[in-house]
């Protein structure tokens, strides 16, 4: 969609340079924030900031000009996925294809530390160790 568009890579191709998997969206695509990092694209293909390679295990905003689809041959991650969670907001990525329940989905260990999750347009709040909304993702 035209503007920031909130996403995760279950699959990524070899090359998870910026410039390698942004390069579908051409001058389309301006910027992709990560967590801390961020990169913007000031010619074609050529990006600058503290981003340099899209990881499985991180939520990335993309900011494009105009509604677009980003495609590409991949591979899906074949290693276990750890992530670093720290106090406060984490941008994670959700790598399953499909619906799930977020109880479903988040481990027990993080049930009861885990406030709320926020998805694009849609946000859930813990109570009593219960989430209600839904995570999708489509093929």
């Amino acid at each position: 969609l035209n503007g920031k568009n909130l996403v995760s890579f279950w699959a990524l191709p070899h090359d998870k340079s910026i410039a390698s998997v942004m390069e579908p969206l051409g001058t389309n695509v301006t910027d992709v924030l990560g967590e801390g990092i961020a990169s913007t694209q000031i010619s074609p293909g050529q990006w600058v900031g503290s981003l340099s390679e899209i990881s499985y295990s991180s939520g990335y905003w993309i900011r494009v000009t105009e509604d677009d689809t980003l495609s590409f041959q991949g591979y899906l991650n074949q290693d276990s996925t750890i992530y670093d969670l720290h106090y406060g907001p984490n941008l994670i990525s959700f790598q399953f294809v499909g619906s799930y329940t977020i109880n479903s989905v988040l481990p027990q260990e993080l049930i009861w530390v885990t406030s709320g999750i926020i998805t694009q347009g849609l946000a859930a709040t813990n109570i009593n160790g219960q989430f209600t909304l839904q995570f999708y993702r489509e093929k």
